[in-house]
């Protein structure tokens, strides 16, 4: 109840009291009526007459999160700092994507191969983005021909039907790391031959990209 309420209704009793004094119950009882008919008039015109609170711009931005605006009874209770609906609320912005523009190609044979490095699809990875973040700007190189040079690491071969091939001057330590699969037999022969530090050249099919290494399959040596 407010200052004005109080100070009606300690008048309302003070006329009533007169009027029982010198008209008896009736002009006491009719006094208090009229009283209070008034107290409540003048507290509907002054509600009335308060402006509406001005919604925020915080507040909108916020709203999603708080299951909607507030109704006016929920401000007036949480009003607080400078934001008239009592919520002050700081939207932290996500991480833009970097957009993938389209790389320069080229063509081997019948495939075509995108002119792009491990460093710069590995580098979706560290650039500030989040993993589903970088996996998306990735996604628009899987499946796409690529070739990459480098000092031969090891060839591996764990699997009759496969071999793998590693460069000696890349690596997960470094986020550059380049793992390629062979799966033509008949030409695990050349792989055979080739001695650790030879300078080879590669084309395979993307399938793979993280934090530290891309993968590589159906991968074909290119004459040095």
């Amino acid at each position: 109840m407010s200052r004005g309420d109080l100070l009606g209704a300690g008048c309302t009793l003070a006329v009533g009291g007169i009027a029982y004094f010198i008209g008896g119950p009736l002009a006491a009882t009719l006094a208090f009526i009229v009283g209070i008919a008034l107290i409540v008039l003048a507290h509907m015109r002054r509600v009335e007459e308060e402006p509406e609170p001005e919604i925020s711009s915080a507040l909108r931005k916020a709203a999603p999160y708080l299951g909607g605006l507030p109704t006016k009874d929920e401000a007036a209770v949480l009003h607080l700092g400078d934001v008239k609906y009592g919520v002050t609320a700081q939207s932290k912005p996500e991480p833009a994507l970097v957009p993938v523009t389209a790389s320069p190609s080229s063509e081997i044979g019948e495939r075509k191969i995108v002119d792009v490095t491990p460093e710069y699809l590995i580098g979706f990875f560290n650039a500030g983005h989040t993993s589903v973040q970088a996996k998306k700007l990735a996604e628009a190189f899987i499946g796409k021909w690529m070739k990459v040079s480098g000092l031969l690491g090891d060839v591996l071969g764990n699997y009759p039907s496969q071999r793998m091939v590693v460069f000696s001057d890349r690596s997960s330590y470094k986020r550059n790391s380049v793992n390629m699969f062979f799966y033509d037999k008949e030409r695990f022969g050349e792989l055979s031959t080739l001695k650790l530090g030879d300078t080879i050249t590669v084309i395979g099919q993307l399938s793979d990209v993280n934090s530290f290494e891309i993968s590589l399959h159906n991968c074909e040596l290119l004459a040095s």
